[in-house]
C-alpha cells in the first residue's frame, strides 16, 4: 500500500522571517541608534545610566526592529541611550557588551516606531519641549507619507498618538507644530508655557496683522531674521559658558519678551507704525478677526504713542497691490444687512441652572472703573446685604467686560454660594466654544481661566467643600475631575490647559493649583485686561472687608482622600 505524501504545513514559511516578540542575542555591531530618535540632546541621566551599566551590566533588554530589507536593527521604543553607552563600553574592551540580549518587534511602520519612542520618552519625563515637538512633527510627516492625501490637523495627530498610547492633548500638539514650523531657530531654548501663553498667540497676531496689509512675505522674512539673531545670542552665551568655570556660568534662558519686542518693532517699521500702534492693531484684530485694514487704521491712537510723540502714520506702507478695505467697512456692511452682526455675549453666559439667589444679569458699563465712585458714595447708606449684592453685581459686570475682550462665557459660572459669586468650570476646549473656532484667543483664555480659578475660591479647600455637594456643582467638569483623584485631576490641568499644579505633601492628599509668573504678567500687562483684573482684586478685597467671617484669611490646599 503506497502512502500518500502530504504537503508540509510549514512549507510556505520563510525560515528567515522574524517572530514578533521573540528573544535573541545580537552582536552589538548589528544594532545602530534610531536615526529619527526624538531626543536630540544628551540624556540628562546619561552619567547615572552609564555608572549603573558599568557596575551591573545590561540589566534590561532592548526592544529592536528593522525596516524591510534593512540589515541593521535599531531600538523600537526607546533604549538609544543604553545602546550608545553599550557601544562605548564595548569599544573600550568590556566584553559584557559585545553581544546584547534583545526582543525583536516585526516592522509595522515608521509612524508606529516614532510614536513608541515618543511614548517611552514621555513616560521617563526627561525630554525637552523641543525634542517632543520634533518627535510629534516627525510623526506627522511619517503618517502623512504612509497615508497619501491625508493632511493631519492638531486634533488628528492627538487622536492618532493617543491610539499609540501617548496623549499630549490637542493644545500642546498644536504648540509643538507651531514651534517646529514657525519658531525653529530658537527651538532648543523654548519652554512650553512661553510658547503656549506668549509666543504662539502674539506671533500669530502679528502675522495676521501683516497679512491684512498684504505684507505676509515681509512678516516671514522678519520673523526668520529676528529668531536667527536671538538664536545666535543664545549660542554665543553657551559658547562663553564653556570657557568659564562651572561656578561662573550664566543661565542660558530665552528672553521671550525681548524677542517679541524686537519682532513687533521690526514689523511696525515695515508698516511705518509706532510699535504701540502696531500692537494695538494686532490685539484688536485678535479679538475681532473680521476687522479689515480700514477698520484697523480708524482705531484711536494709543495713549502711549501720543505721550511719546510717536504719532502713527495715517497709512502704512503697502506693496504694489495695496490692501483695500471692502467697499463698505464691516460696521457699515452690518448696518446695511450685507454681513451678519457679531453675536452679543451675555454676562456669565455659561450659567449652570438650578442655583438659588443668583443676581440678575446686566451688561457691563463702558468703563468698569465707573463703579468705584458710585460704590464709595452708596456704601455708607447701604445695609451689609445690599452692599454685598452691589459688589457681586460689580464682579459680574467686570467679568462680562473681560468676556468682551477674551471669550470666556463657556466656562464662567454664577454661583452665589461661592465667596465672590462665581467659579470657572474646566473648558471643553481652549480653542473652540461649541462649533465656534476661538483658537486665536486660546492662549488668553487659559491665562484668564487660571486667574479666575485662583480668585474664585474653588481651589481653596474650605470654600470648595462648602459647595462641593450641591447637585449643580457636582455636574461640573471641575467637580468630576476632582472626584477622579489627584493624578487624573493634575493630568487634565497640565495636559489640556497647561496649568501648573502639584501635590503638596508626600501622601499626595494636599494639592495646589498655581498661577505662574507668565500668566500674571500677561494678564496685568494687557492694555484691556490689566485694569479689569486690578478691579477684580479690589472688589475681592472689598467683599473680604465687608464679611470677614465668610472669607478665610489664609489659603488652604485642596484635599483629596478625606
Amino acid at each position: 500500500m503506497s502512502s500518500v505524501q502530504r504537503p508540509s504545513a510549514s512549507a510556505s514559511l520563510d525560515p528567515n522571517a522574524e517572530v514578533d516578540g521573540s528573544l535573541s542575542i545580537l552582536p552589538i555591531d548589528d544594532i545602530e541608534p534610531y536615526d529619527q530618535n526624538p531626543r536630540v540632546g544628551e540624556n540628562p541621566k546619561y552619567a547615572e545610566i552609564r555608572a549603573s551599566m558599568v557596575a551591573n551590566g545590561m540589566t534590561s533588554i532592548i526592544t529592536v526592529t528593522r525596516r524591510p530589507g534593512g540589515l541593521k536593527y535599531f531600538p523600537h521604543s526607546g533604549g538609544n541611550t543604553r545602546l550608545h553607552i553599550a557601544k562605548e563600553l564595548a569599544a573600550a574592551g568590556d566584553d559584557r557588551f559585545a553581544r546584547l540580549r534583545v526582543m525583536i518587534k516585526t516592522w509595522t511602520s515608521e509612524s508606529v516606531v516614532l510614536a513608541a519612542h515618543l511614548g517611552e520618552n514621555e513616560n521617563r519625563g526627561d525630554t525637552s519641549f523641543w525634542e517632543k515637538a520634533l518627535g510629534v512633527h516627525a510623526f506627522k510627516v511619517a503618517y502623512e507619507k504612509e497615508n497619501p492625501g491625508r493632511s493631519m490637523t492638531g486634533a488628528d495627530l492627538t487622536r492618532e498618538l493617543k491610539k499609540q498610547g501617548t496623549d499630549f492633548g490637542v493644545r500642546m500638539v498644536q504648540n509643538f507644530l507651531f514651534a517646529v514650523e514657525d519658531l525653529a531657530p530658537i527651538g532648543p531654548w523654548l519652554r512650553a508655557s512661553e510658547v503656549n501663553l506668549a509666543l504662539r498667540p502674539r506671533v500669530g497676531e502679528y502675522v495676521e496683522l501683516m497679512q491684512r496689509f498684504r505684507q505676509a512675505p515681509a512678516a516671514a522674512s522678519t520673523l526668520k531674521t529676528q529668531l536667527e539673531e536671538a538664536a545666535a545670542e543664545m549660542r554665543s552665551t553657551e559658547a562663553r559658558n564653556r570657557e568659564r568655570d562651572e561656578s561662573e556660568r550664566r543661565p542660558v534662558l530665552l528672553d521671550v519678551e525681548r524677542v517679541l519686542l524686537r519682532i513687533s518693532t521690526s514689523l511696525a517699521d515695515t508698516l511705518e507704525l509706532s510699535v504701540e500702534r502696531f500692537r494695538q492693531m494686532s490685539s484688536a484684530l485678535a479679538h475681532d478677526p473680521l476687522l479689515q485694514s480700514k477698520d484697523l487704521l480708524s482705531l484711536p491712537e494709543p495713549e502711549a504713542a501720543r505721550a511719546s510723540g510717536a504719532a502713527a502714520k495715517s497709512q502704512p506702507h503697502q506693496d504694489s497691490t495695496p490692501a483695500r478695505a471692502p467697499e463698505s467697512s464691516r460696521a457699515t456692511a452690518q448696518r446695511h444687512g450685507d454681513a451678519p452682526a457679531q453675536r452679543e455675549l451675555g454676562p456669565m453666559a455659561g450659567i449652570v441652572g438650578g442655583t438659588s439667589g443668583h443676581a440678575a444679569s446686566r451688561p457691563a458699563p463702558a468703563n468698569p472703573m465707573a463703579f468705584e465712585a458710585s460704590a464709595a458714595a452708596d456704601g455708607a447708606s447701604q445695609s451689609p446685604a445690599q452692599r454685598r449684592q452691589q459688589l457681586l453685581n460689580e464682579v459680574e459686570a467686570v467679568i462680562t467686560s473681560i468676556n468682551g475682550v477674551v471669550p470666556i462665557h463657556d466656562f464662567v459660572l454664577r454661583v452665589a454660594e461661592m465667596p465672590f459669586g462665581f467659579m470657572v468650570d474646566l473648558p471643553v476646549s481652549a480653542s473652540h466654544i461649541g462649533d465656534a473656532d476661538v483658537s486665536a484667543s486660546a492662549g488668553m483664555r487659559i491665562v484668564v481661566w487660571q486667574f479666575l480659578a485662583a480668585l474664585s475660591g474653588q481651589a481653596h479647600d474650605s470654600h470648595w467643600r462648602a459647595v462641593a455637594d450641591l447637585p449643580f456643582i457636582r455636574s461640573t467638569r471641575w467637580s468630576q475631575k476632582l472626584q477622579e483623584g489627584p493624578a487624573a485631576f493634575a493630568g487634565h490641568l497640565v495636559g489640556q490647559l497647561q496649568v501648573a499644579c502639584a501635590p503638596m505633601n508626600p501622601e499626595q492628599t494636599l494639592f495646589d493649583v498655581f498661577v505662574g509668573a507668565v500668566p500674571l504678567w500677561t494678564m496685568f500687562g494687557d492694555a484691556q485686561l490689566g485694569p479689569l483684573s486690578v478691579r477684580l482684586l479690589q472688589l475681592r478685597r472689598a467683599l473680604q472687608e465687608l464679611e470677614p467671617e465668610a472669607h478665610s484669611a489664609l489659603g488652604a490646599y485642596l484635599r483629596f482622600g478625606e
